[in-house]
Order: C-alpha cells, then structure tokens, then sequence
C-alpha cells in the first residue's frame, strides 16, 4: 500500500488494537477450523504445493543480514512512485526459476497493471540463489542490470481497484489481492505456469463483507489436500482465515473459519509488524510458518526485519499464531521492506527473501548514484538475503568464498563466486563495494585442484593465505590468527586446468559418418602456459583432435568421447557423451504397375526395376516379395517391398505385376490384326477367323482346339507373305505374337 496510506493507517494502531477483542467475538465464520498441518514433505517444483523445509527456525538465522544486489530494468512498463509503489514479490518456479511477480499500487486506474513479470534471463536456470547481476568495476549503486534482466509482461488491472498487495505463489497458482477505499476487497487466483502468459482463474474470494482492505494475500497446502487462504486486513494487523471447499486449486472455493487479531500474538517480543507481505513456509514436519517482512517505520527510517511465526490450531474454532523467531536485515540503500517482499524455497529447501525499493529509481545508463529517474530507461533495485551458499563444491563452477567484516561471520560480507570471478576488481578489495581490507572471517568452498588465495596487499603482494580445495565446505571464525592477520586486500583463484568438454549431446544422423562440432573453448585457465587439447574416441575421427572445437565424424549410437587439456600447471580430462540417432524413417519409391504376357502354362518370370529407397543415415536393407527374376502366375500378384535403416525404421511401398493369359493375349492379337496397315480386308479376315476360333476354344477349355487354331494362323501368316499380302515384318510380329501364346498354352 501506499506509504500516506500505511502512515494515515498506523495512527489508528491504538484504537484497531483497543477494538480487537470485540471485533473478534463479533466476526462470523461458515466453516470449521481445518487441522492446521503442512501437505508434504514436498519438494521443489509441484503445481498446487511449495517445497517444505527442515527447520524454519534455523532457516531464518541462516540468512544472510546483507543482501546481495541485483536489478532489473523497466523495458517500457508504467513507473511505479514512492508513493504508488511495489508492493508484493514472488520467485516463480515455474520457467526454470527465472521469473519474478511483482505487484503494485497504481495512481489511477488508467495506469492499468496489477503485477508485472520480469524475467532474469541472466540468471541461472535451477532455481538456485541468482547471485547478484550487478557486479562491475563501478560501484553498485551505478551499475545497470543487464539489459536481459526486464519486466516482460504486465497483467491487467482489476476494474474499480487501485492497489494490489502482497500475493503469494503455490506451485503454479498466484494469489493477489486487491483493494480500493469504498469499493470492497478481493483475492484473484492466477495460473502462472507459463509465466510470459498468466492465465486469470474464476475462483475469486470476495473480502468486501469483512473489510475494505486487502493488503495481502497468503496461500497453503494443508495436508488433507484442501488449501488454506489468509488475508489481510490494515496492515496485517487482522488476518482472516479461509479453507478451500475442495481440493482443485484453479477451482475451489473458499470459505472463512477464523478472523485473528495482532493482540492475540503469544510469544517473541510481542511486536506484530506492519507487513506489506506474509508467506506460508512449511516445514517437513507438517508445521505451518508464516514469514512476514516489515519496517519498523515507515519511510528513509526504521530498521528492516523479518519475522518468523507459527501457525496452529488454537481452542475451539480459533487461530493460535506465535513470534518464534526475527531477524534484523540490512538493505544498504538497495532495498526497503516497506515496499515489496517475499520468500522463496528453492529445489535443496532452503529459504530466501527477495525485496524492492518502492519504485524504479535504480541505475540506469550515464547516471549517477541514487539519482531519480522516470522512462523506459529505468531500472529497479532487488535483493536478494540468502543463505550460506551451497556446501558441495565438485565442480570449479560451483567454488565461491565469502569473506565477513566482522569475526564469526558477522557484519556485511564479500562473496567471490567463481563463474563471477571476472566482473569485480578482486585484485584490490577497495574496488569491491568499498570492502577494502575489512575481512575479518571466511566461510568457502574449493573443488579439488583449486587453491584460492588471500593476498596482504593489493595487486596480490605480500603474504598469502591458501585456502586449498578439497570439495568441502570450511569456516575461519577469525582471520586475525594468520600470519597477516585480517587484512586481505587481494583475491585470486588458482589451480588447475579444468577440461570442459561441453554437454551430453543427441543428434539426429545426417550420414554414415555423421559431422558434429565438438567444443572445448569453455576449459578453464587459472594460471600457467596456454591449454594444449587433445581430443579421443573409439570408432571417432576428428578434424584436428588437437584443436579448441574440433569436427567429429561420428557412427550411429552413442560414443563416449575425452578431451583431455594439459599445461605447465596439470592435466585433466573431462567426458561427453554424443549419440548419433535416427528418428527418420527412410523413403522408399515403387516403380509403376507392370503388364506381361504369359510364355508358359506357370506364368511368365518377371524381371521388375529395384524400387528406389534413401535414408540420412544409410538403407540396412532393401527387399521385395516376390521377388525380381520370378515366376508370376497368370493373374495379378502384389508385390510388397520394404526398406530397413540401421536404426531398425522401415518404410514400405507395393505395387502390381498382371500376367496375361493366353485367351488375354489372343484378344490383343486380334486388335493388332485388325490395326494391320496396308492390308486388304480378305487379308485380315483369313487371319481374324483362325484367331476367334483359337479364342473359342481356349474359353471351352479345349486347349487342343486351341493349338491346332493358332497353328493354323502361323500357316496361313506365311502364306499371306508368301503372296505378298504381308510384309516380312509383318509376318514375323504376327507369328511371334502366336508362337507366345502356343507355349503359354503349353502346345506340343
């Protein structure tokens, strides 16, 4: 909400507090309280439930109290002002982890948006921590996001509402809040499963009998699979409890059980904050937390904290809700939890807290620190309070070392993640956020031959401190017990090299061999002579197997392939895998329908074109049925022919073979005699009534008759050509044509 309004609002803190106990007994319910225990354990990426933890409590004093900066840019999205700020955020899983939800408060409704979606396309793809995106030799407070890092969507406001509050996501719904002075108050679901389109559900809980607020909205799974609804009145102060009357989350309904009160708080130091955001966070145990982020007050002043609650089943229909835990955070002019917040559990269940300014005066190309900036241009600052980084180091990309300004890990801190390793200047701390000399204490984790080293001075000179790899994670309580005490001014990574061969990889074949480029260029140098590659495979051959990004003709299957790098410093070797495969099926083409005359009494044997087949890869084999060379019988024969690649696909094509019979044959004859050019009438009758009566016969079944006929028609051929009635041609097509039909017929 706006600050005039959380101001305005904290005035009448006394009397809502005064009030609370009547109010209570006043409020109606519909529903009976549900058992008030978490769905899970889960883990991270289901639709309808948010990953579990194993320990809330120790999840909170796990945060870092220093943020790490990062930022992204407005890309054209409406300005949002101190006053109209943001209110809520949430880290979605879905789209790989990369994307945020962001809601806020608008200065009329024609700004028309009720949350954008920003995608940090510069970020990892895991849903681990993002790092910070706005590491360079400039100061943070000028150091533009990259361009990539942008708001991408904006939905849609709702009608006759001019603010939405702190929203929580659940898997793959979002549930946002909205509310206008003397228009009533609301709770939409959106499905944000594919984050560039979120998708509005009709399921909307109307507040507006209970309050006109709705600052913000926080959802659950409970264990029996029905889901529980909380929102929030002025400032969070009254929290109304709902339970979903079934267990569709794109569909339910819900229905209200309990409205809670900040004076029925038990436990911690009393204190129920002004949240601009609550969110479930459960535990593997089934317990139900809520972490709320807030200011102690509101504008520039005030200390910026997160609380820590427990959520259970108190007598009769009511709430019980206890402080088990705070913590002071630091924004360091990058953040403001009187603005937006909101935590996240990312896939090895560890939390976070993500958090904005209230509107998008970050840097922005050419400016200065801090300066005020409206436009396209702008950019919003976002932090990130995480937890100590991962503590399995395996790989060199997953080294890191944090060093603190304070012993036992206290005050704020400098983290070197290897992958960033280029983007500050580590060779002189006074250049790293202003950190100088201050390490006091370190926690890190180095692979395997990597070494990271703290130097004395600047330009790394003087004494070194090794922290020598073994993949595990350390702790140094107190620097000050080294020989140059706790004054590094230094950083550099050392060790190595590290071979990187590029990932597994599945192509489809285009030949026998296939090409595939293969590339080694992301190996890793740290410090000696330049790399020097070799590349091996069996049954592989390379374009030069000792180059960077060699070409590899590769067989059909999967061939492990080891690229091995070596300098003055080492040696070492890293896997791909390449499988060449074949989807395709192959393409095979029949030749046409063949006709053939019958020569003997089985048939005729046909010699028919091969059918032509083709495949990327190669044709394993080729066969037809009956095949070419063949008797075919009188009659039609299919033939069937199927092509076979060497990944086993088959493709399939037919076509047909008609032998003639003899009577067929006959009738053929017959035309041609009668087609015969320059030949007398007479002619052709002496030749036409030995043919219908060889043909008369061969339909009675009298194949005598029949031989008898069409040796007459060769006799009197001849003698037709004795007389010159027919020419020679003439004469030996016709008896050709005749001799056929008497072998076809199996004459003596």
């Amino acid at each position: 909400m706006s600050i005039k309004m959380r101001l305005g609002r904290r005035v009448l803190a006394a009397l809502v507090t005064f009030a609370a106990f009547q109010v209570a007994t006043l409020t109606a319910h519909s529903a009976d309280a549900p058992p008030l225990l978490a769905w899970g354990p889960s883990g991270w990426g289901g639709d309808d439930y948010n990953p579990t933890i194993p320990d809330a409590v120790g999840a909170i004093d796990a945060l870092r109290t220093h943020k790490d900066a990062l930022g992204f840019n407005m890309n054209g999205a409406n300005d949002p002002t101190r006053t109209n700020h943001w209110e809520g955020v949430q880290r979605l899983m879905s789209g790989e982890g990369r994307y945020l939800v962001l809601s806020r408060a608008l200065g009329s409704e024609s700004e028309d948006v009720a949350f954008v979606v920003v995608e940090m396309a510069s970020r990892n793809n895991q849903g681990l921590r993002f790092r910070s995106n706005r590491l360079s030799p400039d100061p943070i407070c000028a150091t533009v996001p990259p361009d990539e890092d942008r708001i991408v969507f904006s939905a849609h406001h709702e009608a006759g509402f001019a603010h939405a509050g702190g929203m929580q996501s659940l898997g793959n719904i979002l549930a946002v809040p909205f509310e206008r002075s003397g228009v009533g108050s609301k709770v939409v679901f959106y499905d944000v499963s594919k984050p560039l389109n979120p998708v509005r559900l009709g399921n909307v809980v109307d507040h507006s009998s209970l309050a006109g607020e709705a600052g913000t909205a926080t959802l659950g799974k409970l264990a029996d699979g029905r889901f529980l609804l909380v929102i929030g009145r002025s400032d969070a102060n009254i929290l109304d409890f709902y339970v979903s009357t079934g267990l569709d989350i794109r569909a339910t309904s819900y229905e209200l059980f309990y409205t809670w009160h900040a004076s029925e708080l038990h436990g911690g130091d009393g204190e129920f904050g002004d949240y601009q955001t609550l969110n479930i966070v459960a535990q593997d145990d089934g317990s139900i937390f809520m972490v709320g982020m807030h200011k102690s007050l509101a504008g520039f002043v005030g200390r910026d904290f997160v609380d820590l609650f427990l959520i259970e089943n108190g007598s009769g229909n009511s709430v019980s809700i206890t402080k088990v835990n705070a913590k002071h955070l630091f924004c360091d002019d990058g953040c403001d939890l009187d603005a937006a917040g909101g935590a996240y559990i990312d896939p090895a269940g560890r939390l976070y807290l993500y958090a904005t300014t209230h509107d998008n005066d970050g840097p922005f190309a050419g400016n200065e620190c801090f300066a005020d900036c409206a436009g396209a241009d702008c950019s919003v600052e976002l932090a990130e309070f995480r937890p100590v980084p991962h503590a399995d180091c395996g790989e060199i990309e997953d080294a890191w070392v944090e060093l603190y300004s304070d012993h036992d890990f206290g005050g704020r801190s400098v983290i070197v993640d290897f992958p960033d390793r280029d983007l500050e200047d580590y060779s002189n701390f006074k250049h790293v956020e202003g950190f100088g000399d201050e390490a006091s204490s370190a926690r890190y984790c180095v692979p395997l031959h990597a070494t990271a080293q703290l130097w004395q001075h600047d330009g790394c000179d003087g004494d070194v401190l090794e922290l020598v790899g073994d993949g595990k994670f350390h702790n140094i309580p107190d620097l000050s017990s080294f020989s140059f005490g706790d004054k590094t001014s230094c950083f550099q990574w050392r060790g190595g090299p590290f071979a990187r061969a590029g990932a597994d990889r599945t192509v489809e074949c285009t030949g026998s061999p296939t090409s595939v480029p293969l590339d080694g260029s992301a190996s890793i140098l740290l410090e000696g002579t330049a790399l020097e590659y070799f590349w091996a495979g069996p049954g592989v051959t390379f374009s030069d197997p000792h180059g960077a990004q060699p070409i590899g003709s590769f067989p059909l299957g999967t061939s492990p392939i080891t690229l091995t790098v070596s300098n003055s410093v080492g040696v070492d070797s890293d896997d791909v895998t390449i499988t060449v495969g074949d989807s395709t099926a192959p393409t095979i083409t029949c030749p046409s329908n063949l006709i053939v005359d019958a020569t003997m009494p089985a048939g005729a044997v046909v010699n028919y074109p091969a059918p032509v087949a083709s495949d990327g890869c190669g044709i394993a084999s080729l066969v037809c049925a009956p095949v070419s060379a063949s008797t075919f019988s009188v009659g039609i024969t299919l033939v069937q022919c199927t092509a076979s690649d060497l990944a086993g696909h088959r493709a399939s094509c037919s076509f047909t073979v008609k032998v003639k019979s003899p009577a067929e044959q006959t009738a053929d004859l017959i035309v041609k005699v009668n087609g015969l050019n320059n030949v007398t009438d007479a002619t052709k009758n002496s030749l036409l009534v030995k043919l219908q009566a060889a043909q008369d016969h061969m339909v009675a079944g009298r194949q005598r008759g029949a031989c008898g006929k069409l040796l007459d028609f060769i006799n009197e051929v001849n003698a037709q050509r004795n007389k010159k009635q027919l020419t020679d041609a003439q004469a030996a097509d016709l008896i050709a044509d005749a001799t056929r039909i008497m072998a076809a017929l199996g004459c003596s």
